[in-house]
């Protein structure tokens, strides 16, 4: 009989998990276990901690609803606040495991992370949570192309998304091995519901599959997807799938199935096209971060350029709390504060306000947004700030959005700016 450790990262599901599946597969008991780093959660160089209080009760939902799935395969889940390669070395011999399996993870961190434990256990890893294999890119993933057209063109002549992995029947896991997810890993101040917000998300595999159906059910949302995704107010003009892929509870293998079901039924057409672009652009960005490493979370970026704007608090501040006066600005940042979320229009634009207009480093920006959003996900986010700020993909400049002409067209009549007025 034979041990492994399944050490649950960005991947907090049991269905389609290539982890999960080789784990067992190969060995006869696994012990499931999801490692918090707290240097993960902890102060970041700007002083204020890398994930607040949405973020933090959205991963404990998640890693709750994990447990609860373990369980229902007869098995269940440790929690363990620790550096990873201390706790993995530590459990190995203490519970007689063979082997550890992961997921691979692309950011620069979570890459040490798999460096470090490697050099103390037998560690197995698995292909991230892309919407593309690896293996099946038509090129090395270090020769990537730099703009993402060109990656998209590339990567559309030889199409191929792999069908999902079984989920195991059951899993079998000693005795005495579990306690632990019933209490929150990741403390949080308490959170009083905005009543402006349009959409309470949960970071349960439940609520992300409730989503995922009601989204791709029927033509007057999927089907609609690029003329609304440019939307502000309301819950559905976007499929909002983001949190859920972030902590790995919904698989991008998974979205793209949904939209496939829906084109049988009801024909594929731009829209449900554009769902699978935005995860594509998705998968750009993950193997932008397997190839660049440490430089897409420096100052110079993956393009090695210089980087303008100072540490101005004020000036920062000021944006962080929605006061810079700009008022489709301020009214983006205050529904960020409120609810943990913004769209991806609002995104874009406080992200050009804040690097072009006030002239902050743009570090400090992807910071604060790895410490407020819910969908937070390393690569993601450090690429699109690179990619706004000039020092990263974008063969321009960089991206610079006049916010009151933004305001103009995405939200004419002011309906927007007055709700989080």
């Amino acid at each position: 009989m034979t041990r492994a450790i399944l050490w649950f990262r960005n991947d907090l599901r049991v269905a389609d998990n290539e982890a999960l599946h080789a784990a067992c597969t190969a060995h006869d008991e696994v012990l499931p276990v999801v490692i918090i780093d707290p240097k993960q959660h902890g102060a970041r160089p700007f002083g204020f901690e890398r994930s607040g209080p949405f973020r933090r009760r959205f991963l404990n939902e998640a890693i709750a609803g994990l447990d609860a799935e373990l369980r229902s395969l007869g098995s269940c889940l440790r929690v363990v606040v620790a550096d990873p390669a201390e706790a993995l070395q530590q459990l190995v011999p203490e519970w007689r495991a063979v082997a550890v399996y992961a997921q691979r993870l692309y950011g620069w961190e979570e890459q040490e992370q798999e460096r470090a434990v490697a050099s103390r256990v037998a560690l197995h890893l698995l292909a991230p949570n892309t919407l593309l294999h690896p293996d099946d890119l038509p090129f090395p993933v270090q020769r990537l192309p730099h703009v993402f057209t060109a990656f998209r063109n590339k990567v559309e002549k030889q199409w191929a998304v792999r069908e999902p992995v079984a989920t195991p029947a059951r899993i079998n896991t000693p005795e005495g091995w579990g306690g632990g997810a019933e209490h929150p890993a990741l403390p949080h101040e308490p959170i009083t519901e905005d009543q402006r917000a349009p959409f309470t998300f949960t970071g349960d595999r439940a609520a992300a599959l409730a989503r995922l159906n009601h989204y791709c059910s029927g033509p007057e949302l999927l089907g609609s997807y690029k003329l609304t995704r440019n939307g502000l107010l309301g819950s559905d003009f976007s499929g909002r799938f983001s949190p859920w892929l972030a902590t790995g509870t919904l698989g991008a293998r998974e979205v793209y199935r949904a939209v496939k079901d829906y084109e049988a039924v009801h024909g594929a057409n731009e829209s449900s096209y554009w769902m699978v672009f935005e995860l594509l652009w998705r998968d750009f960005f993950q193997f932008t971060a397997a190839m660049h490493g440490r430089d897409l979370f420096l100052r110079h970026g993956i393009a090695h350029k210089p980087a303008k704007g100072d540490h101005n608090t004020r000036r920062f501040e000021a944006w962080c709390e929605g006061r810079t006066g700009q008022p489709f600005i301020d009214a983006n940042m205050r529904e960020l504060a409120a609810t943990g979320w913004m769209s991806n229009r609002g995104r874009q634009n406080v992200a050009s306000y804040l690097v072009h207009d006030l002239g902050i480093d743009w570090r400090m920006g992807a910071y604060w947004f790895e410490r407020m959003l819910i969908d937070y996900d390393p690569c993601s986010n450090w690429g699109n700030w690179q990619y706004v700020a000039g020092v990263g993909n974008d063969p321009r400049e960089g991206r610079r959005f006049d916010a009151v002409r933004q305001a103009g067209m995405y939200d004419p009549e002011g309906a927007y700016v007055e709700h989080w007025g």
